[in-house]
C-alpha cells in the first residue's frame, strides 16, 4: 500500500524477490495497471549516506551526461520509516547481464560494447569537484555537493561505530592521511 502511494498507484499486486547484494535486497514490484518497477531495500549498512549518495548520483549522472540510468520514482533513507528499511523506488531497465551473452558475441559485438564502456568511462572522468567524497544533494535537493565518504575503507567492520575523518577532504593528501588513520 505505502508503494503503490508513493508512486500513484493504486495496489501492488505483485511483489518478487530480484536479487540480492551485498546491502541490498531487491524486489521487482507490480502494480495493478501492469507498471513495474524496482524496489532496493538497503541492509543495515552506512545508515542514510549510502541511500542518500546512490540517490544522489544517479540523478547527477542522469542529468550530466548521456549514461542511461535508471529513474528514481521515490526513496527514504529513514530506517524507522513505514516500511521499515531504507529504499529507493526506480525505473525497471530492461535487458540481460552482459555475463550470459559474452561468450557467444561476435568480435564486432565485443568490440562496439567495449566502445560503449569507454564512452561511458570517458564521461565520467569529465565530471570534476572540488573536493574528495561522495555526492549528495544539499538540503533542498536543487544542488549537489560533496559529503562523507561511501566506502569499505571508513565502514567495514568496527569501523562503522568508530569516529573516523570520512570527508569531504580538499586534498587527495587529507584523503590518503584519513585512510591511514582510518587503518
Amino acid at each position: 500500500r505505502i508503494v503503490a502511494e508513493k508512486l500513484g498507484k493504486r495496489e501492488c499486486i505483485a511483489i518478487c524477490s530480484f536479487g540480492e547484494g551485498t546491502f541490498n535486497k531487491i524486489y521487482l514490484l507490480t502494480m495493478e495497471d501492469g507498471f513495474q518497477c524496482i524496489a532496493r531495500l538497503a541492509l543495515p549498512a552506512f545508515r542514510r549516506y549510502k541511500t542518500e549518495s546512490e540517490v544522489a548520483t544517479m540523478q547527477y549522472v542522469a542529468e550530466n551526461t548521456s549514461i542511461r540510468v535508471p529513474k528514481v520514482y521515490a526513496w527514504d533513507s529513514d530506517p524507522d520509516n513505514a516500511i521499515g528499511a531504507e529504499y529507493i523506488l526506480m525505473e525497471k531497465m530492461n535487458g540481460v547481464p552482459l555475463s550470459e551473452k559474452w561468450d557467444h558475441l561476435a568480435f564486432e559485438e565485443k568490440k562496439h560494447i567495449i566502445n560503449q564502456v569507454i564512452d561511458i568511462m570517458l564521461q565520467l572522468l569529465d565530471t570534476s569537484f572540488d573536493r574528495i567524497g561522495s555526492l549528495y544533494m544539499d538540503e533542498n535537493d536543487s544542488t549537489y555537493r560533496i559529503g562523507p565518504i561511501i566506502s569499505d575503507l571508513f565502514f567495514d567492520g568496527k569501523r562503522g561505530t568508530m569516529d573516523l575523518e570520512r570527508g569531504p577532504w580538499g586534498s587527495t593528501s587529507e584523503y590518503l592521511t584519513a585512510v591511514i588513520r582510518a587503518e
